[in-house]
């Protein structure tokens, strides 16, 4: 088992739920998933509601834990990661902005640099089959040494929902369908980072 006290509780379960994958699927809904924050931006949201952690947990050491958990995922032999990205995570400051720019820039730097991870943004104004309306964040989790196996984790405020048996796991299967036609092709989205982040805080010399 993680270190959930290292890592805090809720951290600890996703390290688990990771551990032997063979593919992570996400969706994101306000925020970018902490597989692939940067160490300002996963800083910042683990400082910004102090109340939410007990008197024991440690940011820095969280922050150190999900970078571990990033390498585990980058590294040669890990999972395929394809993420939904809802363009409400991107144009919604939920850091400085230029934390925020830096962090969509990082998305596109390990994108570029991993072929095993994708990202599609999902536009505010897509039009998904069947007019669904994600309530939640959520992971899929498909794994190495039982391939039929199969868990989700639901995000909310105050803990995470894990579903494993076939008849909760099938209505986020199909969502992330829908979802995913509905998403902007990679290079589309990448390109829609690039712009974002660059009228977050300009780099001067660097065009969209």
């Amino acid at each position: 088992m993680a270190d959930a006290e290292r890592m805090g509780a809720r951290q600890a379960t996703y390290a688990d739920l990771e551990s032997g994958t063979r593919t992570i699927t996400e969706y994101a809904l306000a925020l970018v998933p902490g597989l692939l924050q940067t160490t300002a931006f996963a800083d910042a949201r683990l400082r910004s509601d102090p109340a939410r952690h007990a008197e024991t947990f440690d940011p820095a050491a969280a922050v150190a834990a999900r970078s571990h958990r990033q390498r585990l995922l980058l590294a040669v032999e890990g999972p395929c990661y394809d993420v939904v990205l809802d363009e409400i995570a991107i144009r919604r400051c939920a850091a400085d902005p230029h934390i925020v720019a830096d962090q969509l820039r990082h998305i596109v730097a390990v994108c570029a640099a991993h072929p095993t991870v994708t990202v599609r943004v999902l536009p505010i104004d897509a039009s998904i089959k069947g007019h669904s309306a994600p309530r939640s964040a959520y992971s899929i989790y498909r794994y190495r040494d039982t391939p039929d196996s199969v868990a989700v984790a639901a995000d909310t405020l105050t803990s995470d929902l894990i579903y494993t048996e076939p008849d909760e796991v099938q209505p986020y299967l199909s969502l992330h369908s829908r979802l995913k036609a509905a998403a902007l092709a990679p290079e589309m989205s990448l390109h829609l980072l690039r712009v974002a982040a660059q009228g977050l805080s300009p780099v001067e010399g660097v065009s969209a």
